[in-house]
């Protein structure tokens, strides 16, 4: 008997896109679950995945979710079941007769982010220099062969990135990521 998954959808690894060697910035070691999306960040790059899109978890299960943080070691743990449960503790698990808990952290500082991701470009505008291993990784973590990169025209501000696997895109999950400085 084939059982539905009931977690984040295959492939799709947001703990590559976290930092888990910085302790001045804990956030960056956490995915950060907030209104209906999965945000994680190493500095360089974020992503902003929209729940919906990226795990078979219901409406309720998204608003336990939300404002809570889940460790990156925690979450490559996590995805390695086929059925979790979302309490307000954490996600349990259940393998051979026993009982996991694979807990939310608490106290942890929200990523200063901004929420202006709307105000971001559509259309790319001018040639802005990425690094390609940043490419590779937001390619990896959304298990996304193809990306599309808005560059802005005005300043040398985040790149706004959609990710695309087959024809689909995903429709509000999206990344942004830091272009690179050439000095002079």
């Amino acid at each position: 008997m084939k059982i539905e998954r009931k977690n984040f959808n295959k492939g799709i690894k947001l703990h590559l896109l976290c930092d888990k060697a910085d302790w001045i910035r804990p956030f960056k070691k956490h995915i950060y679950f907030k209104d209906g999306y999965a945000y994680a960040s190493e500095g360089h790059i974020i992503i902003k995945a929209y729940l919906p899109e990226i795990s078979s978890f219901n409406e309720d299960e998204i608003k336990i979710m939300d404002g809570k943080f889940l460790h990156a070691d925690n979450y490559k743990l996590l995805i390695g079941y086929d059925t979790v449960r979302v309490t307000d503790a954490g996600f349990e698990v259940e393998k051979n007769d026993c009982h996991i808990l694979i807990r939310f952290e608490d106290n942890i500082v929200p990523m200063p982010y901004k929420e202006d991701w709307e105000k971001l470009p559509s259309e790319s505008k001018c040639n802005i220099p990425i690094d390609s291993s940043l490419l590779d990784r937001l390619s990896k973590a959304m298990n996304a062969p193809r990306i599309i990169i808005y560059f802005r025209s005005s300043y040398l501000g985040p790149c706004k990135v959609k990710f695309m696997k087959g024809a689909c895109e995903y429709e509000k999950t999206i990344g942004l990521i830091m272009p690179l400085y050439i000095g002079e």
